[in-house]
């Protein structure tokens, strides 16, 4: 793989990453005007992560959820014929994340219900096929409306 595809990705996934959702904005989707009774109904109606229409609303993840997973197939366009795989996954409680590098500093004042994300790389043909059989969520998806679409 080269070091311009690999820098390619890199910026990418930073543009990808300008779209992640807002808290403020998902207050306002969910709490402003309606409170209570549109948080409600809001709750059970809307796929705040689907790639629907109004992805591109600051409440919604969608547009957010779709460009990860353009961005993983086209890494894993390039990797799997090398017997290699990309995937992002979610762990909640991130104690249940792999220990990586960062990890320490990543989870400094966080409570048990913060949800870390991370992109795992399997560099050979077994550790690929068994991370491709492996689910992104890992203690997260609750079945709540807002989950549907989710990709990580």
């Amino acid at each position: 793989v080269s070091t311009q595809s690999t820098g390619e990705w890199c910026d990418d996934l930073m543009k990808i990453q300008k779209k992640s959702p807002s808290v403020c904005g998902c207050l306002c989707l969910f709490c402003f005007p309606g409170f209570l009774l549109q948080a409600i109904i809001l709750s059970l109606l809307c796929p705040i992560s689907a790639n629907h229409p109004l992805k591109f609303l600051p409440c919604c993840y969608g547009d957010w959820n779709h460009g990860l997973d353009k961005w993983q197939r086209k890494v894993n366009k390039v990797l799997n014929p090398l017997d290699m795989h990309a995937k992002l996954k979610t762990f909640k409680p991130h104690s249940r994340a792999p220990q990586s590098l960062n990890k320490a500093t990543r989870v400094v004042g966080k409570d048990e219900s913060y949800e870390m994300g991370m992109l795992i790389i399997a560099l050979n043909a077994t550790e690929s096929q068994k991370l491709m059989g492996e689910p992104w969520d890992n203690g997260v998806n609750d079945g709540c409306t807002s989950g549907i679409g989710r990709f990580m």
